[in-house]
């Protein structure tokens, strides 16, 4: 896990990078049924990246939503430069759409990889998945649900 201090449209963010376990778990498993194009023999290597936001992402706010607007724009531009780099090198790679929950690129599919889903805060120690009541939600060790 490395965290640091973002640059440019992050730049007064804090974020985290984690190079997920690898190994064949339930949880790699279902990400590779989820990204159809990956090819059987490839050994997926989830990357979890998660941003230390201002607001209160629990719960809804012009603040919160503006914010994770921005958030989910420059994390769209940013995997995008990051996949081209990579395919450029003759690897497979696809990230999850944060707004819909499937493969950017991938084909259509009915199945879905959200940030709570009952798999997705197995992938970082730092994460638990809380019942707030009327939902779920993510919350961080150090950041709480910001």
């Amino acid at each position: 896990v490395v965290s640091t201090q973002s640059t440019g449209v992050f730049k007064d963010y804090d974020k985290e990078v984690a190079l997920c376990d690898t190994k064949e778990n339930d949880v790699v498993v279902r990400l590779k049924s989820l990204f159809k194009e990956c090819p059987q023999t490839c050994r997926l290597s989830p990357v979890l990246v998660l941003y230390h936001t201002e607001t209160n992402m629990s719960v809804w706010s012009y603040d919160s939503h503006s914010e994770r607007e921005k958030i989910v724009k420059a994390f769209t531009q940013t995997s995008l430069s990051v996949t081209k780099i990579i395919k450029a090198k003759g690897y497979w790679c696809d990230f999850i759409d944060p707004t819909s929950g499937m493969p950017f690129h991938g084909s259509y599919s009915n199945e879905t990889f959200t940030e709570c889903d009952e798999d997705f805060h197995r992938l970082s120690e730092s994460l638990s998945l809380e019942d707030i009541g009327c939902c779920r939600a993510l919350s961080h060790q150090d950041w709480g649900f910001n």
